[in-house]
């Protein structure tokens, strides 16, 4: 073990077979330590740690890419983990105030190598544990190797201090650009259809669809199989289900015709023991597909990368796509079946493996449309893939709002000008309009993505959907391009708003007080279980509220000062300044 003092601080290093010269550089208030690992003849690394301590001053909670709920501190025996590769996560870590100040913010210039940022408290001196792994999983061998630790302890609030780090990872991993229709609401055919396709029924919803300004079609699961059991079995020969879409070029031209783009689904690893493709790839699956029902198969191996980009650029051109959604990335793991065939391959990394296939899929795909949108899924959200995706989504969480929320202010934060859209919205048509309203409200940040049968809605539903995504519409520049502030990341953030210019729209989704601060023009939206809020204006202004379907409801001025509205549940409040 190596010891050294760096940035005020001790630093424990292990790092067997390899030396490590740890130098400090400061950069407007960052420090960064630069870590630069050697070894005499060209070894594989096995998970090298660098250590260090702080006193838990005024630390609240604790933020990283794929925390989910999980927001508390946590003992050093057991501490709160930020695991990263390119299929999952991202390696950054936040300790954070009761007030949603920064405390300190670790972050690590290599996406592209598996590590693990942790942080714990030492039950003994109440001070945190940071350990900095880095090789998590195989590597090739090196003789080299050079990572900056970015440490931010600026008292800035948390999410200021992970816009940083996300334009400092723009400087290693220039994202792709987003083309227009990345930032349309869209339907997808998930939740509504599952399995059980029909084209003419498809073409009958989005007609529906494009009147609400949906703008892409996403055909999900079950345009590759009869088979409607679910699971993923019968998948990996990608070809068309005649009896539920007997022509997809046709079907692709009646939806460009509707004026929308069309994008189709892979499940990029798997390889169902009953398709035909199953035989050709044994021995190169990463997983014992007898267990799952599938393989997975190894981008280690150029014909597996090759597979696939062939498969999707053949679909791409016979069927005039516009996009893919490409599933299940994360699924990419070595486990103890993976092959050790290492002559066999053209690298032993995995996360080498998975860069791979993802430049090239990149080649095969932007070359034919420029505007090409490729959506990836929480957990592969790292900037790695962004410099493919131009749509990242929640994870599934379906009926369920406050995920959608957490999940979709989660990518936010680390995502810049990425596209960022919620889980597809679904709720039960025997519920409220106002209850399932809720399901928009959560996902009013992020682009909207609606997976219910239009033409099944209730009246008042219909009047919901239309209002907000509408409302949706008519804000969507502040809503995405916005500064964006979140309140209580610990408790699913209980305010949200987004200010552009002097225009902003602010989310209540507890009880507390709505400041309006400096914005001139705006809304309120009330995501509360309350009729009412109280809003703080420092300037008297004219407002009109809407009911959750768009009914005008009460208007009149207010005084500056605190002032109890009647706003009624998934309602809006629309203000201006006087």
């Amino acid at each position: 073990m190596q010891k050294k003092n760096l940035l005020g601080m001790d630093w424990d290093i292990q790092s067997e077979g390899f030396s490590c010269e740890l130098e400090e550089i400061q950069a407007g208030g960052i420090a960064l330590a630069k870590a630069v690992l050697s070894s005499g003849t060209p070894a594989v690394p096995h998970r090298i740690t660098l250590s260090f301590h702080i006193p838990s001053l005024d630390i609240f909670s604790i933020w990283s890419p794929l925390s989910g709920m999980e927001r508390m501190l946590k003992p050093n025996w057991l501490p709160a983990r930020s695991s990263s590769r390119i299929a999952a996560g991202a390696p950054v870590l936040s300790l954070i105030s009761k007030a949603g100040q920064n405390r300190l913010t670790v972050a690590l210039s290599d996406a592209a190598t598996a590590t693990e940022i942790s942080a714990g408290v030492s039950e003994e001196t109440a001070e945190f544990q940071i350990n900095v792994t880095l090789f998590t999983e195989l590597t090739h061998a090196i003789d080299r190797y050079e990572v900056f630790i970015r440490l931010d302890t600026r008292d800035v609030g948390y999410g200021d201090a992970l816009s940083g780090v996300e334009a400092w990872w723009e400087e290693f991993y220039p994202p792709c650009s987003v083309p227009e229709n990345a930032r349309e609401p869209l339907f997808s055919s998930w939740y509504n259809f599952h399995q059980e396709l029909s084209a003419d029924e498809l073409v009958r919803q989005c007609s529906l669809a494009a009147e609400l300004g949906m703008k892409t079609l996403i055909i999900d699961d079950g345009w590759q199989t009869e088979d409607n059991s679910r699971g993923y079995a019968y998948c990996g020969d990608w070809k068309l289900a005649v009896s539920k879409i007997p022509d997809m070029a046709r079907l692709s031209s009646e939806i460009h015709r509707l004026g929308m783009k069309i994008m189709i689904w892979y499940s990029v690893p798997f390889v169902g023991i009953h398709s035909a493709n199953f035989p050709r790839f044994a021995g190169k699956y990463l997983n014992n597909p007898q267990e799952t029902g599938y393989g997975i198969l190894d981008p280690r191996f150029a014909e597996c990368r090759k597979f696939l980009a062939d498969t999707y650029a053949g679909a791409v051109e016979a069927w005039d796509l516009d996009g893919l959604k490409l599933d299940f990335i994360d699924s990419f793991e070595l486990s103890g079946f993976a092959s050790d065939k290492y002559e066999d391959m053209d690298c032993i990394s995995l996360e080498e493996g998975i860069s791979r296939l993802l430049h090239e899929l990149g080649q095969v795909l932007k070359s034919r449309k420029p505007d090409f949108l490729i959506e990836f899924r929480q957990r592969y959200i790292g900037p790695v893939v962004r410099q493919l995706g131009n749509m990242l989504r929640v994870n599934d969480c379906p009926n369920c709002s406050l995920s959608n929320r957490l999940g979709g202010i989660d990518l936010r934060l680390l995502s810049g000008k990425t596209a960022v859209h919620s889980d597809m919205v679904m709720w039960h048509t025997g519920d409220t309009a106002a209850s399932a309203a809720h399901q928009l409200i959560a996902s009013l940040y992020s682009v909207p993505q609606i997976s219910m049968m239009l033409d099944r809605l209730p009246p008042e539903h219909k009047k919901m959907l239309a209002f907000y995504l509408r409302f949706w519409r008519e804000n969507r520049e502040v809503l995405l391009d916005g500064y964006l502030t979140a309140r209580n990341p610990e408790a699913g953030y209980s305010l949200v708003r987004a200010d552009l210019g002097d225009l902003a729209v602010i989310t209540a989704f507890s009880r507390c007080d709505v400041a309006l601060g400096c914005a001139r023009t705006g809304a309120v939206v009330n995501g509360t279980d309350e009729d009412y809020l109280y809003i703080d204006a420092p300037h008297n202004f004219r407002y009109q509220v809407y009911t959750c379907t768009g009914e005008a409801a009460e208007a009149g001025e207010k005084a500056a000062g605190v002032s109890r509205l009647a706003i009624p549940k998934s309602g809006v409040l629309s203000f201006t300044r006087l």
